[in-house]
């Protein structure tokens, strides 16, 4: 090997250069986390307010007990749904001292999010599974015909796309914490 061979290896051996981040534009990010948990919560409120009104009129309309039933565990389904999004994931405001918790607060929201997404099956489809599916028994009357069928697997295939979409947005706040670990690790050197 020569010179520039050497040179060459060498500089390839180098560890990755660590991002420079900026503590504000850390806060932009993490500000801009936050807006953008606000706007899902309220996406989800506003689906749960129009889902328990809807439901409580079914319970209230439909003849048959089956029916009632499954109405109001999906009502009831719903407004765990909600307290758990409240409880999980709920958007926080930044510190005040942010430039020097920025850092352990951005991760620690990430972690936060992370986790709620990637358990949405038991806090989020799990309530509501039940009451959809009793509902949908009391509308079929106990007997399920092809159409029925159809509506059922549809139903099955949300919840499953669902899951997967939130796993899938869990494994990239999983890489968003992987980098501010590596940026932190490059900070203390």
């Amino acid at each position: 090997m020569n010179a520039e061979d050497d040179l060459k290896s060498a500089w390839r051996a180098q560890p990755d250069p660590q991002p420079a981040c900026l503590p504000q534009e850390l806060r932009v990010a993490a500000q801009a986390f936050q807006d953008r948990i606000v706007r899902r919560n309220r996406r989800e409120y506003i689906g749960g307010a129009v889902v328990v009104p809807v439901f409580c009129f079914y319970a209230w309309f439909f003849p048959y007990w089956v029916t009632k039933l499954g109405a109001v565990l999906v009502v009831l389904g719903t407004l765990v749904v909600m307290w758990q999004l409240h409880k999980r994931a709920s958007a926080r405001s930044l510190p005040r001292d942010f430039g020097q918790t920025g850092l352990q607060f951005q991760r620690e929201e990430l972690l936060r999010q992370r986790d709620a997404l990637h358990e949405v099956r038991r806090w989020y489809l799990g309530p509501l599974l039940p009451g959809l599916f009793v509902f949908m028994w009391g509308q079929q009357g106990g007997q399920a015909g092809t159409t029925e069928a159809i509506v059922d697997l549809i139903m099955v295939l949300v919840f499953v796309a669902i899951h997967a979409i939130n796993r899938r947005a869990a494994k990239k706040l999983q890489a968003e914490i992987d980098a501010l670990d590596r940026l932190a690790a490059g900070e203390s050197h």
